[in-house]
């Protein structure tokens, strides 16, 4: 009877001191919420807040969009500024084009005109020789027609004028056509514009309109 009583009291006195243990460690642990979410997990446990993982996909496709819009308004300024040019350069070609047409007629003028100065030379110095052939005869009852130069049968005076005039002509004539040869140059440079500023068009043209430039991700 001892023997059982004293092991009955022994039996109390181990599940009292166990009870006293078990619930001192119970109170020791961190309490973890039932049903709590990955992020109250990690902060329960860390004590820190979750991180957040933010999407620039929309924010991207806005600044492409925005980049392409100011391509193709720039695209639309260049070309408005390239027919301008082109409309300046062929009002330039026009009047290029009157002034080497203008030039040519008054070459042309000019060339008609010396022409008449050498005939009327020619003619001049031929009813000359017929005077001179008269005289000879005459005085001299010959038929014979003398070798008459234009130096013995023109007068000095007339034949300083007529070479006056036939060299101012000239020269005027090689300055025209000085002149022409500037305006032909320049009439082919602005040519070579028109076509450089047609491609520009045409290129302009092909971007803004048929097939905007494409943007990749």
């Amino acid at each position: 009877m001892k023997t059982e009583e004293g092991h009955s009291s022994m039996s109390d006195t181990e599940t009292s001191r166990l009870s006293s243990s078990f619930n001192a460690g119970k109170s020791a642990s961190p309490k973890t919420p039932a049903f709590a979410g990955d992020a109250d997990v990690e902060s329960s446990i860390t004590g820190s807040k979750p991180s957040v993982v933010k999407d620039n996909r929309g924010s991207d496709s806005a600044s492409q969009a925005k980049d392409s819009l100011d391509l193709v308004l720039k695209l639309q300024l260049d070309l408005e500024m390239t027919r301008h040019l082109k409309r300046e350069a062929e009002k330039e070609r026009a009047v290029a084009e009157e002034q080497a047409q203008k030039a040519r007629n008054d070459m042309i003028s000019l060339q008609d005109k010396l022409n008449e100065c050498q005939e009327e030379k020619r003619k001049l110095f031929s009813g000359l020789q017929k005077r001179e052939a008269e005289i000879f005869q005459l005085k001299h009852g010959s038929t014979r027609e003398p070798q008459i130069t234009a130096e013995r049968t023109l007068d000095p005076r007339e034949t300083i004028e007529l070479k006056d005039r036939m060299l101012a002509l000239e020269a005027h004539v090689a300055e025209l056509d000085a002149v022409l040869q500037e305006k032909t140059s320049f009439m082919d440079r602005l040519v070579r514009d028109v076509q450089t500023f047609i491609q520009c068009q045409t290129c302009c043209d092909y971007y803004s309109n048929e097939n905007p430039p494409k943007t990749y991700a």
